[in-house]
């Protein structure tokens, strides 16, 4: 496994700790991107199709398919039960509560920046959604600081949430709030009333 190059370890049983994290993020990310770019081009539908392994039993982490696909189960066995939550399953939970109730996604244009993907999400009964990635290199884009991007809004402050849970509040000035945008997808929205 040492003589392969990082992005192919990260595929295989027993790769290195900071490998298998770094895969880990970005699946959490991958989940969140290619779904809502499927919802923008009108998908209204969709599921993720490795939930679990098939059965509790051992797995032959020597085969092809493994290799290929093995890591990207939402979720996994602890003594026979569906017991272990993957981190991409939590992205994708939290995917489903942004999303829910999605009467349409739009793409936004992003002005002078053409890496920067921009979505706005109309909900039901809920304030849009805007959801914000840079698009960079899946493996080494994470080691790319963030750019600030100033986005129009129209309440006094955003609630930010990343795809990995953590939530943080951008204030308006000049209508306007400022977003530190990596490869890493952001949901940004008006704070729930009290």
């Amino acid at each position: 496994m040492d003589r392969l190059p990082p992005r192919l370890q990260m595929f295989m049983a027993g790769c290195p700790a900071e490998l298998e994290a770094k895969r880990q993020r970005i699946n959490c990310r991958q989940v969140v991107m290619r779904t809502v770019l499927a919802l923008a081009e009108g998908v209204r539908r969709t599921a993720y199709w490795n939930l679990a392994p098939e059965h509790p039993g051992p797995v032959d982490h020597l085969q092809m398919m493994h290799l290929m696909i093995g890591k990207l189960p939402l979720l996994g066995y602890c003594d026979g039960e569906l017991a272990v939550r993957h981190p991409a399953a939590d992205s994708f939970a939290l995917l489903a509560e942004k999303t829910a109730g999605a009467r349409a996604v739009s793409r936004v244009p992003a002005g002078s920046r053409p890496g920067l993907h921009a979505f706005e999400i109309e909900r039901a009964g809920r304030e849009p959604l805007l959801v914000l990635w840079d698009h960079r290199d899946p493996f080494d884009g994470e080691d790319e600081p963030p750019v600030d991007v100033s986005w129009p809004w129209p309440a006094a402050a955003a609630t930010v949430t990343d795809v990995f849970g953590r939530t943080w509040t951008a204030t308006s000035q000049y209508g306007q709030i400022r977003l530190p945008v990596s490869v890493t997808p952001l949901f940004a929205e008006t704070p729930a009333k009290s």
